[in-house]
């Protein structure tokens, strides 16, 4: 009835449409809430193909009345389309049926098998004796989709490069309309489009970082192939988030107007999966940025916000990224000394000259990040220039969820962010302990043997005291001495 009556007051705009969606028990009212959406953008509406299939998802087809969708385009300029794939046997028929009815005809499909170990190659072999725009490229050594994506991209012919992810669906008109606007604007170096992540029973559950049901998908990325090419390289090749730090080394090099972000609607319906990427509990993205991907975005903020020559993606990393995103199997981290703090704000004892001077004899030394919720700084938030100038030098490492960190000392010098309910953080293995923050009670002691797992005889209150920088690494091993 209240959806009834904001209706007829004009007020459903297109996320509660889709939202609403989910609340249909029938499939196909759930799509009738789609199309209105679709159709506010001139799209083609979606229906189901008639055959079973693995899913609702893996059904998805457009409608035979394609009136509303844009004419095919024959003659345009060569587009490439990169998918990465790995263990995408289920997924990627869906996803390559999507790519094959793009109005937009002028296509080279490169698939990259990341090493599957299931029937992705016959998968991807099968859908190209079907059609020849489809052409399948095999990794030796599972390196993750950014490595993959770097080898597609070394093999591109087309005048613009695009994405598409394994186990996405893709509207007919996607590629269509992003090209039209680099077309339309040789200005432009790319241009992204929006997507909405949808259930594998069309429920649309996951909100996008602006609140919405509808938001950007970074992996439409469309650009112009040769002068990124040529001046930027390509990703960076950890396992996660790249495609942020793509976008913001292409806006650092060509300004931040030179990728358009269009406004066409849902393009893309991004599949929520037990196997998404986002899905996952260490390196995903759960409507915010957490571990491993928070402290990578920091970092390669920090770096992008410099006026310094864009990274052409080769030799080292001008910025930190946690071994988490680096290797498939991370070791252990090992340090002389651990500290565990909110270090969006300054932290008493261990400003950044304390933490230079601690790392200057070859002391390993890492941080743990905990969150002051009533501190009044974003969620994503660098900490200062000279900790990351420590963190991209290998003097200073970040441990995250999902990494074990091995230290001979731990200390605490936040009682108000020990307070706090903290999910996200890695399994600690610590000799001894130490609270050095004077407001610390009981109550701060047994939460933090809560939060790292301490057995109480391992932990102590020490006064902080003017040379605690000093006092807490005595008695530490001092590396290369």
């Amino acid at each position: 009835r209240r959806f009834a009556e904001a209706r007829r007051a004009g007020l459903i705009g297109p996320d509660l449409m889709l939202a609403f969606a989910g609340l249909q028990d029938d499939p196909y009212a759930r799509l009738f809430w789609i199309n209105r959406v679709l159709a506010q953008h001139a799209l083609a509406p979606v229906t189901l193909r008639p055959e079973a299939g693995p899913s609702l998802y893996d059904r998805l087809d457009v409608a035979s009345d394609v009136s509303m969708a844009d004419t095919p385009v024959s003659d345009g300029p060569l587009v490439t389309v990169l998918v990465a794939a790995y263990e995408a046997e289920s997924s990627l028929p869906a996803t390559l049926r999507s790519l094959c009815a793009q109005s937009w005809r002028n296509l080279e499909i490169l698939v990259i098998d990341d090493a599957s170990t299931d029937a992705t190659t016959e998968v991807a072999r099968e859908a190209a004796r079907h059609d020849p725009r489809i052409r399948l490229l095999q990794q030796e050594v599972n390196g993750g989709a950014y490595v993959a994506r770097n080898r597609g991209l070394s093999e591109a012919r087309g005048d613009y490069v695009t994405l598409q992810d394994a186990d996405d669906w893709s509207h007919p008109s996607r590629i269509a309309r992003q090209a039209a606007a680099l077309e339309a604007d040789a200005d432009l170096i790319g241009c992204l489009s929006d997507q909405a992540r949808m259930t594998e029973d069309l429920r649309f559950l996951r909100l996008a970082g602006n609140g919405g049901i509808i938001g950007l998908n970074v992996s439409s990325l469309m650009f112009r192939r040769a002068p990124v090419t040529e001046d930027l390289g390509g990703w960076d090749p950890v396992r996660v988030e790249a495609d942020s730090e793509w976008i913001a080394r292409l806006r650092a090099r060509y300004g931040k107007t030179a990728i358009l972000k269009l406004e066409n609607g849902p393009l893309s319906f991004q599949r929520i999966g037990a196997a998404s990427a986002i899905a996952n509990p260490v390196t995903g993205f759960d409507g915010y940025y957490f571990g491993a991907r928070k402290f990578y975005r920091e970092a390669q903020m920090t770096w992008h916000a410099r006026e310094n020559l864009p990274w052409n993606g080769q030799g080292p990393r001008p910025f930190a990224a946690p071994t988490l995103l680096k290797w498939k199997h991370p070791v252990p981290i090992e340090a002389d000394l651990a500290i565990a703090a909110d270090w969006r704000a300054e932290v008493p004892g261990f400003e950044p000259q304390a933490l230079d001077a601690l790392t200057a004899d070859g002391r390993r030394v890492a941080l743990i990040h905990l969150y002051r919720y009533r501190l009044d700084r974003p969620a994503i938030c660098p900490p200062p220039e000279a900790i990351a100038d420590l963190l991209t030098s290998g003097r200073l490492r970040m441990a995250v969820k999902g990494e074990t960190l091995r230290c001979v000392r731990l200390v605490l010098p936040d009682a108000e962010a020990l307070a706090e309910m903290q999910i996200h953080l890695p399994r600690v293995e610590t000799d001894t302990a130490l609270i050095t923050d004077p407001v610390a009670s009981e109550g701060t002691e047994a939460q933090a043997c809560h939060l790292f797992d301490l057995p109480r005889d391992r932990l102590s209150r020490t006064p902080l005291e003017i040379a605690l920088a000093v006092k807490v690494v005595e008695g530490l091993p001092q590396v290369g001495r």
